[in-house]
């Protein structure tokens, strides 16, 4: 099963007709050097992209999204994949509103920023983000207020609208000299734009040691919030990190108790750290929540069928059906179980559904195929492995059934025919069709 939920990009806007396209290469050109990505040092996934402003010694201030800290294995690069050192984090309870790098490379470069031009109501500015791996967006907006959060923290908003890759964006003035930085925070229940400054990036730097803050105010940016993303963002990077998002998820449920998307992720990360019967627990939390909950019933039962209780999961999954008829995973799950239960001919109604809601699937089509020739309809059998095997040629289920066939037809040396084609696909379902036609008990 594939994760359920993805680090979401926002998308909330506000005043979006403020903002018009600007074409301007040269500032782009020039402003390259600025970017800054988290990369897994694993894989090279890239978690977060944005901007690093780089002054002088002290290092960078890295507007970057919400809530690193889920994120162990990473490195920070510049544009050309030069590492970048890590030095802190500064955010309420370390969520990494910013990050503090080591100049490390740049330290050759001697970059000096001008500091000295300040951000006025009503100024006009111009907006550098980053888009699908481009810096190439760039928008104007104009300086609407000055606010100042309860952390003491001197912010501008600007009227215009967070986009994808304008979250961690540069800020010129009208004489394109770099103002600030953007960010995009959460105030009042609304999501908005924020520049902040780059005279204020700096005393950030110098006073380093200053960690317990949060360009957030820490009454919008709960211990829930906090380690309910640090969970997701643990579940996100795999196998070795499952515990590490029990733990923070259990700690997000202390701070908020009955949270039906917490209990639903523990129900995931202990499925997917094998311990099934945790997992069940907390999926029945969250159907007793929400009767309704499809997933959870969907999930639930993926979880008995782990632990090969098929008849556990057969009423779960004709729930699940009953709330969501035209989900193809329910209707094909719920005929895998019955057909694990012996109700083969039930089994086939439900693989004709899933079929009809996804024509063309080799899984379903094989699964059928198999469901077919246990009840003995050997030519219906035959007609959808061969169904499968026209769009997956490795499908070794298919092969297996239509071995199967024709031995059953007592044709055996078409069937000894179909055990050595097998040989190259799938050795164990090779066998077993050589031990059916030696007669031996499979």
């Amino acid at each position: 099963m594939k994760k359920f939920l993805l680090i979401s990009v926002l998308l909330f806007s506000f005043y979006s007709n403020s903002f018009c396209r600007l074409k301007s290469d040269d500032l782009i050109d020039k402003n390259l050097k600025y970017v800054v990505k988290v990369i897994s040092e694993i894989d090279g996934t890239i978690y977060r992209e944005g901007f690093g402003v780089y002054l002088n010694n002290y290092g960078a201030v890295l507007t970057l999204y919400n809530n690193i800290v889920g994120f162990k294995d990473v490195k920070f690069v510049n544009y050309k994949g030069d590492t970048l050192y890590a030095k802190n984090i500064i955010g309420l309870d370390k969520t990494a509103d910013l990050v503090l790098i080591n100049v490390g490379v740049f330290s050759q470069d001697k970059i000096d920023l001008d500091l000295s031009p300040k951000i006025k109501i009503n100024d006009k500015i111009s907006i550098i983000g980053v888009n699908t791996n481009k810096v190439d967006t760039i928008y104007s907006g104009i300086v609407t207020e000055n606010y100042v959060n309860n952390d003491g923290i001197s912010l501008y908003t600007y009227m215009g609208k967070i986009i994808p890759g304008i979250e961690g964006g540069l800020v010129f003035n009208e004489k394109n000299k770099l103002i600030g930085l953007t960010k995009g925070l959460y105030r009042n229940n609304y999501f908005s734009g924020y520049i902040l400054p780059l005279n204020y990036a700096k005393d950030l730097l110098e006073k380093s040691n200053k960690v317990n803050i949060s360009l957030t105010d820490s009454s919008v940016f709960s211990i829930y919030n906090i380690y309910y993303w640090r969970g997701i963002y643990a579940a996100e990077k795999g196998v070795n990190d499952y515990l590490e998002a029990i733990n923070h998820f259990k700690v997000a449920l202390r701070a908020k108790p009955n949270d039906i998307n917490t209990y639903f992720q523990l129900g995931l990360v202990f499925g997917l750290s094998g311990m099934f019967d945790s997992s069940a627990h907390y999926y029945k939390e969250s159907i007793k929540m929400d009767p309704k909950f499809f997933y959870a019933y969907l999930n639930l039962a993926v979880t008995y069928m782990m632990n090969q209780d098929f008849a556990s999961a057969t009423p779960v999954l004709k729930e699940a059906v009953k709330i969501n008829s035209l989900n193809e995973r329910a209707n094909f799950y719920l005929a895998f179980a019955l057909m694990k239960n012996g109700e083969y001919s039930e089994s086939i109604k439900y693989y004709k559904k899933a079929l009809e809601l996804k024509p063309n699937n080799p899984e379903v089509m094989e699964y059928l195929a198999e469901a077919y020739y246990l009840t003995k309809k050997y030519r219906d059998a035959i007609k959808f492995a061969n169904n499968a095997l026209k769009i997956n040629p490795q499908s070794a289920n298919a092969l297996y059934v239509i071995g199967l066939v024709h031995f059953e037809l007592g044709e055996k040396a078409e069937a000894e025919k179909i055990q050595k084609e097998l040989e190259l696909i799938d050795k164990i379902k090779a066998n077993l069709l050589l031990n059916k036609i030696n007669g031996e008990k499979n």
